[in-house]
């Protein structure tokens, strides 16, 4: 027996460290273009075994896309010149221009062919790598669960989605139109054509079975109905509850390392998914906007969510927190609405005045606010906290005593508890520079950066409201 054979590296452990020697790379087609130029017997490993469960998200993200591309070259794609995009039998990728340029050439070398002849490359004859052939043709398993997967997939229908009446109702009554058409257009080739999938839109709740559809149509649409250019690094994103209605649809910045998916999307959804069957949005077909209702707020049941617009300003949405998403316009960046999310959660913090219907949008973003408040004070708290211990240990045993004492006196339910607490530090060390007095001016300024959105989004709310009755889902 040969010892070394017992410590030998897992394929994928060497790709692992191939990775690294070449270093960090965001999950692009540019970059695999890259690594096969680089080595592409590495290259047809990595695609065929991927690497281990344990490396960096920005190692597997490479990974993951090196094996879309095999998919493709396996089962066959089309480059479509409208859309940028490589379309496979169950998954496609969008391309920025620069490299739809590069792909027809890439992906020729990959599969020896080239659609709509795309029938993979001949070996008769030809001495090719292990890995080359492994990279094209597969192992057994792989294809037999190729061929079940395509048995399946032509039993499975499609899913079906719509718009709950509800939200129909609203969409009739007053919102921008752009929102509408891009309903119409945007949304409807977004969930038949995702970039990515993503499980769980919220962190808790029903909605935790709720899906995001992502994608990039190659137009957006405004409040005329007139086709427009997508706005540039952009993603569209189609939110869908567990019983399969579309109630919300924006664009969103897209993320600089993941063309097609969205920023901060590690932050924002549980997991991407694999969809096995294509999806359809059904909408009435006489739904149009009407005309704007400036300052209207709507409530939607199906989303937990409200709603409100200052302006019909064609706007992209921007994450705040996880209550609070703004409404920017596009090209000038200035605030024209919000989304508010966990609506019910913050409704109930809210006074209602007996038999009311509604409730003032300010008092929504209020309630949103004091949360989001609340929270960053417990973790300014816990980070002072901290410091303070550390600035305890330094001290001699009898100051350490005397320190704590003053401590235990300060009344931490003042809203004043954490200036208190570094005017105690400062008693105590007469230290300008010490942590604590640092972090302490820091802390107006992350306070004043949480509060400055809902300050402006309240103004522009001005005597709006929004109707807060309550409804019982009905699943379907």
């Amino acid at each position: 027996m040969n010892p070394s054979a017992n410590t030998r590296q897992s394929p994928q452990a060497e790709l692992w460290q191939w990775l690294q020697q070449i270093g960090e790379r965001p999950a692009t087609f540019s970059t695999l273009v890259e690594l096969f130029g680089n080595d592409q017997e590495r290259f047809y490993q990595l695609a065929s075994f991927g690497v281990p469960a344990d490396v960096p998200a920005w190692a597997s993200e490479v990974a993951e896309l090196a094996a879309m591309i095999r998919r493709f070259v396996r089962l066959g794609f089309r480059l479509d010149e409208e859309s940028k995009q490589i379309i496979g039998t169950d998954k496609s990728l969008y391309l920025g221009d620069a490299e739809f340029e590069l792909a027809p050439n890439f992906l020729q070398r990959l599969s020896g062919g080239l659609p709509p002849n795309n029938a993979g490359r001949d070996y008769s004859g030809a001495e090719v790598s292990a890995a080359e052939v492994w990279f094209n043709v597969g192992s057994p398993e792989e294809n037999e669960l190729d061929r079940a997967l395509s048995r399946a997939s032509k039993e499975i229908r499609p899913r079906v989605l719509r718009v709950d009446q509800q939200d129909i109702e609203a969409i009739r009554h007053g919102m921008p139109g752009y929102v509408i058409h891009e309903l119409r257009e945007c949304a409807r080739r977004v969930v038949q054509s995702p970039t990515v999938i993503f499980q769980g839109i919220r962190g808790r709740g029903r909605l935790t079975g709720g899906r995001a559809y992502c994608g990039k149509p190659r137009r957006a649409f405004g409040n005329d109905g007139k086709p427009l250019a997508a706005p540039n690094e952009a993603v569209y994103c189609v939110y869908v509850d567990p019983d399969g209605f579309v109630f919300d649809w924006d664009w969103v910045q897209e993320d600089r390392n993941r063309p097609g998916y969205p920023e901060h999307y590690r932050v924002r959804f549980a997991n991407p998914i694999a969809e096995p069957s294509e999806a359809v949005l059904t909408l009435p077909s006489d739904l149009a906007p009407e005309s704007f209702r400036k300052s209207k707020a709507w409530h939607s049941y199906r989303g937990d969510c409200m709603f409100f617009y200052a302006s019909d300003a064609r706007a992209y949405a921007r994450r705040i927190n996880d209550d609070l998403t703004e409404y920017r316009a596009l090209g000038s960046d200035e605030l024209v609405g919000c989304k508010v999310k966990n609506f019910e959660e913050l409704l109930s913090k809210v006074a209602q005045s007996p038999g009311s219907a509604s409730v003032p949008v300010s008092a929504v973003l209020a309630a949103s606010l004091v949360r989001q408040m609340d929270s960053h004070q417990q973790r300014e708290k816990r980070t002072f906290l901290k410091l303070i211990f550390q600035t305890a240990l330094r001290m001699d045993e009898e100051r350490r005593g005397k320190f704590f004492e003053a401590l235990v006196q300060i009344d931490d339910q003042s809203e004043r508890y954490l200036q208190n607490l570094c005017d105690m530090v400062l008693r105590f060390t007469e230290d300008r520079a010490h942590p604590v007095v640092q972090y302490a001016a820091q802390m107006l300024a992350g306070r004043e950066e949480i509060e400055a959105p809902y300050w402006r989004l309240i103004a522009a709310a001005g005597d709006t409201s929004v109707n807060a009755q309550p409804r019982v889902l009905q699943s379907v």
